[in-house]
């Protein structure tokens, strides 16, 4: 398995060639890719929100890993996205 930097890694190299095919500011970059997965999501017919909130649940889970002494989750770490529930 891969280690977080090269998921750091990976994740630079699409915001980067995003960004230069789309020529978005470094401020609104992530939001507008966002953005567009939802609408590819929406042409493949995929949930998007149900995929951001599984993406989300994951990025959580591996930064509680990586903090082994982090507290135990709360009712103040669910939010809601889209009528979803998820835990940050």
């Amino acid at each position: 398995m891969s280690d977080k930097a090269d998921h750091i890694a990976w994740a630079a190299e699409v915001i980067s060639a995003f960004q230069r095919r789309c020529r978005t500011s470094d401020e609104h970059v992530i939001a507008d890719l966002i953005c567009d997965l939802g609408h590819l999501a929406d042409e493949r017919g995929l949930d998007f929100l149900s995929e951001v909130a599984r993406g989300i649940a994951v990025a959580s889970s591996a930064k509680h890993v990586a903090q082994p002494h982090a507290t135990i989750a709360t009712r103040r770490n669910i939010h809601e996205i889209g009528g979803l529930h998820v835990m940050l």
